[in-house]
């Protein structure tokens, strides 16, 4: 059993799963829906959108402590 099934439903899952119902359908019967499922997984993607993460993650922590007050590492008062 899955930990996100409890064996009942909230009915504004209900209601909002018929709202999108139809935006949902055009989406799945979209051309390039079926393109990308039928793609086979390119490891190359995942390299080339996963390195810049790696980069950008330090630029961003010292733009953090440079421009605010927060300094690393930190260390409880004595």
């Amino acid at each position: 059993m899955s930990r996100y099934d409890w064996g009942q439903r909230h009915p504004g899952i209900d209601r909002l799963e018929e709202q999108i119902s139809e935006a949902r359908r055009a989406v799945i019967e979209h051309p390039v829906y079926a393109a990308l499922e039928q793609r086979p997984r390119d490891p190359y993607f995942l390299s080339t959108t996963c390195s810049p993460c790696g980069t950008s993650c330090p630029l961003l922590k010292s733009l953090q402590r440079n421009l605010t007050c927060v300094e690393v590492p930190w260390c409880p008062p004595a």
